[in-house]
């Protein structure tokens, strides 16, 4: 664990002063909820401002027949970890929850269902790997095509789509999520809190404040000048602790990948990739390393570990390939072009291999192509009938060309089989909306809800809509709420519930759950 290099002096008034510290903290760290943060908070995710509230990267995983345990070195903090005289969990996992929400509220987090699936997925096998968990972990794509992973206290870890493409293989990919849950898991950012003195703690609202600053102006010169002037300020035993947390988490991160059972040579893998940038001036699609520092010392560390481990190989999934095409069209600011390079490509092959084709669909769905889109679905579908992938595709193209009823046939025969499936369940009831089936649809996701957690906010403005159209007005302004809450939006979320109570039709039952949710909204507000 990291020695805290404040004297003993300085420890006591830390101690007495953890009421007014801690206040002060989340007013710093909550004034990023705020509107004014939300208007361009798209520059924040991608500055290198994240150095102090995002948690480091390293990257790769590992297939291993043998799991190793922790060691003590490398266990999670314990009850009397320095963290805890600034965070409980419970304040953690707030700060958490605000940062995501003003996120979401921004239009950062991409809410591509299968995408955000995936990731999901991705994240629940490595933290399935951790042990003792103490988290429940949220896993969400940002739209930004600069290369970036950062993690937030509560269990919260973004990664960019930009990253998630330039990632050779699930392995690289799988080691950046791993290393940010290792950060998560060791709880640095609160650690990172706990060790400041009163003199560095204003360097953390300095730094926040040039965060504000940036992303409500033209020009961000002004908000990067006072970023940078207070990382520039900080103590050397700081910088110390940071490059700590770096080597603590690729240690960590290691492990959660082998015994995830992905290859460890990822995490080198992609250091080596990221450290070829690091010379000059640094690109801006290339932002991670500024909030990644990477040295010769840490590579030669990892590769070190690595090289201890029995060789392990990990083939990439179908399913991490198919995300990445599907992700590639839907950030693409050029679909037509897209197109033409994906199509010149597969004419280059004698056999095109089948995500080439998937992502040619997927281009071509990009780019309004429907009838050519559901061309080359069908041709996948005919080889490998029981993809999801290729069925939600072919689902999505016809109802995109207003073929409801052939949209609405082949999502019934996917419900059938997939009555898990997230992505199934938020498609089919979608079309039943089109197909002015809204009760049916609104009865299938709140049937999902009640067993599962959806990946994205937007479940819930579907849900709200079926409710409205279907007659529920009560029940639509409550999932309206939690559509507004879950995007941060407080204040229309608030609303809604207090609108609804003022309905005198209210049964009793009704009234006490909208009355208890309403309170629960305003303690995570107020608090």
């Amino acid at each position: 664990m990291h020695k805290n290099p404040l004297p003993d002096k300085d420890m006591k008034n830390l101690a007495l002063s953890r009421g007014s510290r801690m206040a002060n903290t989340v007013e710093i760290l909550s004034s990023m909820t705020s509107p004014a943060f939300a208007q361009g908070s798209k520059r924040f995710i991608k500055g290198a401002c994240l150095a102090l509230l995002v948690a480091a990267f390293t990257g790769s995983t590992a297939i291993g027949q043998q799991r190793f345990v922790l060691n003590s070195q490398a266990q999670l903090p314990t009850i009397g970890d320095p963290a805890d005289r600034i965070f409980s969990p419970t304040q953690e996992l707030k700060l958490g929850e605000d940062f995501l929400r003003s996120v979401y509220r921004s239009g950062a987090v991409l809410q591509e269902p299968e995408v955000s699936t995936y990731l999901q997925h991705l994240g629940g096998t490595l933290t399935a790997s951790l042990g003792n968990n103490d988290y429940n972990y949220t896993f969400f794509v940002i739209n930004d095509l600069a290369i970036n992973a950062f993690a937030v206290p509560g269990g919260f870890i973004g990664v960019n789509a930009g990253l998630i493409l330039a990632a050779n293989n699930e392995s690289e990919l799988a080691g950046v999520v791993s290393h940010e849950i290792a950060h998560v898991a060791q709880r640095h950012i609160a650690r990172r809190i706990a060790d400041m003195s009163e003199t560095q703690l204003p360097t953390l609202g300095a730094v926040l404040a040039g965060i504000l600053l940036a992303s409500n102006s033209d020009s961000s010169d002004a908000g990067q000048a006072m970023i940078y002037a207070g990382v520039a300020g900080q103590a050397q035993s700081m910088v110390n602790f940071t490059r700590q947390n770096e080597i603590e988490a690729d240690r960590v991160g290691l492990q959660i990948l082998y015994n995830a059972g992905f290859d460890p040579n990822g995490m080198a893998d992609f250091f080596r990739i990221m450290q070829r940038q690091r010379f000059g001036r640094i690109p801006e699609e290339y932002r991670f390393l500024l909030t990644h520092p990477l040295d010769n010392v840490r590579i030669s560390e990892a590769q070190g570990r690595i090289d201890k481990l029995p060789e392990q190989k990990h083939t990439s999934s179908l399913n991490f390939r198919l995300a990445k095409a599907r992700l590639q069209a839907v950030t693409s600011n050029d679909p037509r072009k897209l197109v033409l390079n994906i199509e010149k490509n597969i004419q280059a092959r004698a056999k095109p291999d089948v995500v080439e084709l998937y992502a040619y669909s997927q281009a071509l769905e990009r780019n309004g192509e429907y009838s050519k889109a559901r061309e080359q679905l069908e041709a996948l579908i005919d080889k490998d009938p029981e993809n999801i992938t290729y069925q939600l595709a072919y689902a999505r193209a016809l109802h995109y060309d207003n073929k409801i009823k052939e949209a609405e046939k082949t999502l019934e025969k996917m419900f059938v089989i997939y009555p898990g499936n997230f992505s199934v369940n938020y498609y089919y009831a979608l079309v039943l909306k089109e197909a002015g089936k809204a009760a049916e649809g609104r009865d299938l996701l709140k049937q999902y809800l009640r067993r599962n957690s959806a990946p994205t906010i937007d479940v819930y403005k579907l849900l709200a809509e079926l409710h409205a159209d279907s007659g529920s007005r009560i029940n639509s302004q409550q999932a309206l709420a939690e559509y507004h809450f879950g995007m941060g939006n407080y204040q229309a979320a608030i609303f809604q519930l207090k609108h609804a109570l003022n309905d005198t039709d209210l049964d009793f039952v009704t009234r006490a759950q909208i009355e208890q949710r309403l309170r629960e909204m305003l303690e995570k507000t107020e608090s």
